[in-house]
């Protein structure tokens, strides 16, 4: 046994060099930074610092970083840390508390250094590492044979913290914290159903405080209880039938090119291996795992290429790692040649991705059906090993674009389509319209013109005669005067005083879609152009 726990610790160590090896930070990354940026210098945790708008879709991550960057005023090395850090955690978890035993951990860790999905946002400047150490830790809870308050209360806890960090990810935990409910309520000694049912609710209750008390933040400062991307990505009126086909693609796509062969097929085996099995915890984690499948194929999926399988596959890890038939040499020994191999046929093995990889059209999968691979695309631009080498991270035109921005051209107003790295640099002196609507929040609640090109994640709209006008002279320069009223009212949520008794008015009505008929005439205006 010792020399399998020599192997295990051998192994993490490796997948520690592995991840900050790989180590980047996407362009999105760098919208949430800027809302940190904002927040830490006093402008409020906000985007352009003139509206109130919620573009991130991971407040719990924000607020992570936020309370480090607040020490450092630095943005790069402290999100690489925390997410190196982070990742370890929930691998080192994975490995010692959630494993059968030594040789399972050693099947677990193999399969997470070999999967592109969840090495490659191991440390990319978005939420992943701390959904995954979230799950990792609602996992050891959940799979503790007792089933008390405490343990009720915890996983309550953990699924709260989980969904601020991305509010689909309820997803992954909802399924097992209602088993973990009626595991609750059928042995408790409680004799009373009624006082069971209490005590179950207030468990709840205090377990979700964390979450309850986001979103009435979020809908008294932002006007909103959910992210403007959520707006902008599930408000593009694009047919459900082509969203699904795009989503069956995000799934099966990384096969034929050998992308990333490993993360599909440890999702499937983990998801067969728990309906044949006689624990029903497995089945529940399953089922959640079904459930974020099901959900990612009718968004038609991201256009960061396997990005939103990354956590269903650590639920698979989590339920290999518990399976008796892995202590088997028999067993174990094809189930790692086979990981391993599955690993090697992709030029995308991240084992083996180092300071030199990037994507070109030569030897990496760049681009099909609107999914990249995007560490391909930034790695040379934001590579965390080039930074130890000295290069200066990030390096690409939109953030000398940026720096201009802020040198140049303060309080200013443009239009642009990628506003990461440029919205950042920029600094808060300039506003941005961004083009795909994930930081606008009129043009997230206006529909995807049919015959202008989209891109999954990147549903572009067209800009309304007389917003950029409206915008910057403070006065309305609108050519559809239904529009205009909506935009007045959708105003005094975002930028009207926040003690206004008006807007908290207009909040019911936005939410309540009172203004929805103010924009049908736009609709039917794209509608007649296409």
């Amino acid at each position: 046994m010792k020399i399998l726990r020599i192997i295990v610790i051998t192994l993490l160590t490796l997948s520690a060099i592995i991840i900050v090896r790989n180590a980047w930070l996407c362009d999105d990354a760098y919208i949430t930074f800027r809302v940190v940026d904002n927040f830490i210098n006093g402008y409020g945790l906000r985007w352009n610092v003139a509206e109130r708008v919620q573009v991130y879709t991971h407040p719990l991550w924000m607020l992570l970083l936020s309370s480090f960057y607040f020490f450092t005023r630095e943005i790069f090395f402290t999100s690489n840390a925390i997410s190196v850090i982070l990742s370890l955690l929930a691998i080192t978890l994975t490995a010692f508390k959630l494993s059968k035993d030594h040789r399972n951990a050693i099947l677990a860790i193999t399969i997470l250094c070999m999967s592109k999905a969840f090495i490659d946002y191991s440390a990319s400047g978005l939420e992943n590492p701390l959904t995954h150490l979230l799950l990792a830790l609602f996992f050891i809870a959940f799979l503790k044979p007792d089933t008390s308050r405490r343990k009720l209360l915890a996983l309550s806890l953990f699924t709260s913290l989980g969904i601020l960090n991305r509010m689909d990810t309820l997803l992954l935990f909802g399924p097992s914290l209602c088993y973990a409910i009626f595991e609750y309520l059928i042995t408790s000694s409680d004799v009373n159903l009624r006082s069971r049912l209490i005590k179950t609710f207030f468990s709840l209750l205090t377990g979700f405080l964390p979450f309850i008390l986001w979103e009435a933040f979020s809908v008294f400062y932002y006007g909103f209880p959910f992210p403007n991307t959520a707006y902008a990505k599930l408000n593009t009126g694009i047919p459900a039938i082509i969203l699904v086909k795009q989503g069956l693609y995000y799934l099966i796509g990384s096969l034929p090119k050998k992308t990333d062969l490993v993360t599909p097929t440890v999702i499937l085996s983990g998801t067969v291996l728990a309906v044949f099995s006689k624990s029903n915890r497995n089945k529940s984690i399953a089922a959640g795992i079904l459930l974020y499948v099901l959900y990612i194929v009718k968004i038609g999926g991201d256009f960061m290429m396997s990005r939103f399988l990354a956590a269903p596959l650590l639920c698979s890890v989590v339920i290999i790692s518990r399976n008796k038939i892995f202590n088997k040499y028999k067993i174990l020994v094809p189930a790692l040649v086979s990981i391993i191999i599955l690993g090697s046929l992709s030029p995308f093995n991240p084992v083996l991705s180092g300071i030199n990889y990037e994507n070109t059209n030569d030897n990496v999968f760049v681009y099909n059906k609107g999914i990249s691979d995007e560490r391909g695309f930034y790695y040379k631009h934001s590579s965390l090993l080039k930074a130890l080498k000295g290069e200066k991270m990030p390096a690409h035109q939109w953030v000398d674009q940026g720096i201009e921005l802020r040198e140049k051209r303060p309080f200013s107003l443009i239009y642009y389509t990628s506003v990461g790295y440029l919205g950042f640099f920029a600094g808060p002196h300039t506003s941005i319209i961004d083009a795909v609507a994930l930081c606008d929040p009129l043009l997230a609640r206006l529909p995807v013109p049919k015959k202008k090109y989209w891109r999954i994640g990147h549903f572009e709209r067209i800009i309304p005669y007389g917003y950029t006008g409206s915008m910057h002279i403070a006065q309305s320069q609108f050519k559809d005067k239904d529009l205009e009223k909506y935009y007045y009212k959708l105003s005094l949520i975002i930028s009207g005083d926040l003690l206004d008794k008006n807007r908290f008015v207009e909040i019911w009505k936005m939410n309540t879609g009172q203004y929805r008929h103010l924009l049908e005439n736009y609709k039917r205006d794209i509608s007649d152009k296409n």
